[in-house]
């Protein structure tokens, strides 16, 4: 879709918002999406991408977007993504999509990237968060619910809003441990 530019233009948004449902409805399904090997003896391209790599680039762009739909399908998909087909998480992976997040977000202007982020830290599976990256997690959602600007022009309830839905989130994939 990339390739083609269906990401821009007037139908931009209506593409965008239906490419994350698709997604979404893939992962869930856990619809095979390895590619099919070169045949025996022909190389394989340089810096070919995966299909699972290029739908997180997408997604990754879908959760910035400023259409409050687009971003949460967005983040749905990755949900699903990291939920269906990385049931043991590398760290590689923790650092894609939860700490290179929590470390953009302190200096993201931009409100709806923020609030992607936010959403984002906390919306995958329970594997995702081991040695202690929860408590890392716990403490950005609690910095962005407590953090109100001093500048009433800078301030954004919706971020607070998304924190502490992404906190509850977190809360209800962790579970409490008696």
């Amino acid at each position: 879709m990339e390739k083609m530019r269906l990401f821009r233009g007037k139908d931009a948004q209506s593409i965008r918002l239906a490419s994350c449902s698709l997604l979404t409805a893939l992962f869930r399904a856990r619809i095979n999406t390895k590619e099919t090997p070169p045949p025996e003896g022909a190389p394989v391209p340089r810096g070919r991408k995966g299909y699972l790599v290029q739908f997180m680039e997408n997604l990754e762009e879908g959760i910035k977007y400023p259409v409050e739909d687009v971003k949460l399908e967005a983040v749905k998909a990755l949900s699903e993504l990291t939920r269906n087909y990385y049931p043991k998480p590398s760290e590689a992976l923790q650092n894609r999509l939860i700490r290179k997040f929590m470390k953009l977000l302190p200096e993201e202007q931009n409100v709806a990237a923020r609030r992607g982020y936010i959403l984002t830290i906390a919306s995958h599976s329970k594997e995702m968060y081991v040695n202690g990256l929860h408590n890392e997690v716990i403490d950005v959602l609690v910095g962005q619910i407590t953090n109100i600007e001093e500048n009433k022009d800078d301030r954004d309830p919706e971020s607070r809003r998304d924190a502490v839905t992404a906190l509850t989130t977190l809360t209800l994939t962790l579970g409490i441990d008696e």
